[in-house]
């Protein structure tokens, strides 16, 4: 009982908000969109960080929320908003997920300097051990990509980078997930000083 009350006082606080106007856009428009976890961290109940009276949001009814204020169906999640890997959790979040006829599209995976441009080839296998372990719960959670940080792929690193990231991209296919990248970071002579 505590626990429902608990819920429906949080509910009606992201539910206040004042939202855009949707009608303005198109609904093929918005079936395009999926909005990211980590754009309402700040107001989100999520592990390993202190509570405080601006986390409102339950991660669990993040789907509700984007769908009653966006009207966007599709979420992005953040690999460590999630309080657990259990399959039962993730069939739950999932399940919440369908309720608002919302879906995970992807999760981002950010694992540090695990990653497939690490120079330390033990660091290059946990990062492909990760890598699959989330695809599996891709799986689980009806996702259609897990988005890895790629490090900062160099041409000196492409030799032990491009296999790395062939085998998570081969497994992730073996599940149907695909395995993408993020584009981050000054790549491609950007943010340089010229000469």
């Amino acid at each position: 009982m505590t626990a429902a009350a608990g819920l429906a006082s949080t509910r009606s606080t992201w539910a206040q908000t004042p939202s855009p106007s949707p009608t303005k856009v198109k609904q093929s428009t918005l079936e395009r969109i999926a909005i990211m976890t980590l754009n309402f961290q700040s107001i989100l109940k999520v592990p390993d960080v202190q509570d405080n009276p601006n986390r409102t949001l339950e991660l669990f009814d993040i789907g509700e929320m984007l769908a009653d204020r966006y009207k966007v169906h599709k979420v992005e999640f953040q690999h460590y908003h999630l309080a657990s890997t259990e399959p039962s959790y993730l069939k739950e979040l999932r399940s919440r997920l369908e309720k608002s006829k919302s879906r995970a599209t992807q999760i981002n995976l950010e694992f540090g300097q695990l990653n497939m441009s690490a120079p330390q080839q033990r660091d290059r296998l946990l990062a492909i051990d990760l890598t699959k372990m989330w695809v599996d719960h891709a799986v689980l959670m009806g996702a259609q990509r897990v988005m890895i940080n790629q490090g900062q792929p160099t041409h000196d690193n492409k030799s032990y980078g491009i296999p790395t990231l062939k085998t998570m991209v081969d497994y992730g296919k073996s599940k149907k997930i695909i395995v993408s990248v993020e584009t981050r970071g000054g790549g491609g002579g950007r943010g340089r000083a010229r000469a």
